[in-house]
């Protein structure tokens, strides 16, 4: 398995960010839902997210489903604003490849949330990827590794696998990983890979995240450090 193989399988995204508590988005909630759905500078319009809600809790906004959903999360993919985090979790579907889904993040809800409020202090930064695996050598390692019977309750399988990495000595960041293995059906799991940037000192405002950077951080440990485990996986059933 090479890394394209790697993402051919990979089925949904999610980006994130934390912060300290900011109760300005409730008072600005309605400006904000109507930049991101009635822009022009927004591509995740009205069109996109035909079910949308605002409340005391935050906003939603929802894309139905319209096709299997693998996952069994109710929808094919939302956006979530509230008082503590951002979040745009999507299924990869039609034109939500990976790269556009990276890129509208950025540009349709960062920077339309941005051009209605300043949200300050920013905690953390969140990168998860959901892999579809079918792979019996890897599914077997995963379950010998943790003594798990192989014809255990299908509901009640998830495996948390966290450590942290650090690149050098000056980093002063937290980076957190998780593996999370989930059964979906008899034969086929998600892995997911969670990579989370903790800031050891909170960056001011959402335009102080280097975003690029970001993304290209969590897709080199997936590349460098997940794949090769996932290979190694694969070897070790072989011996």
């Amino acid at each position: 398995m090479n890394y394209q193989e790697l993402e051919k399988n990979l089925v949904s995204l999610a980006i994130g960010i934390k912060y300290d508590n900011n109760f300005i988005i409730n008072d600005f909630s309605g400006s904000i839902m109507d930049n991101i759905l009635f822009s022009k500078e927004s591509n995740l319009n009205s069109e996109v997210f035909i079910q949308f809600a605002r409340n005391s809790s935050g906003i939603k906004l929802r894309i139905p489903i319209s096709r299997n959903d693998i996952l069994d999360t109710g929808d094919n993919g939302h956006v979530i604003i509230n008082n503590t985090d951002i979040v745009f979790d999507m299924s990869l579907f039609e034109k939500f490849t990976k790269k556009y889904i990276i890129q509208e993040f950025n540009n349709s809800i960062l920077r339309n949330i941005n051009n209605v409020v300043i949200i300050k202090n920013i905690k953390r930064l969140g990168y998860l990827k959901r892999y579809k695996i079918s792979n019996l050598k890897i599914i077997e390692y995963f379950l010998n590794h943790f003594n798990i019977d192989n014809t255990c309750d299908i509901n009640k399988l998830n495996i948390d696998y966290s450590f942290i990495e650090k690149n050098d000595d000056k980093q002063k960041d937290v980076i957190t990983i998780n593996y999370i293995l989930q059964r979906i059906d008899i034969k086929d799991f998600i892995i997911t890979v969670d990579f989370q940037v903790n800031y050891t000192d909170e960056l001011e405002t959402l335009k102080e995240i280097k975003y690029d950077d970001f993304i290209n951080q969590a897709e080199k440990h997936i590349e460098k450090v997940f794949l090769p485990w996932i290979i190694s996986m694969e070897e070790m059933k072989d011996e």
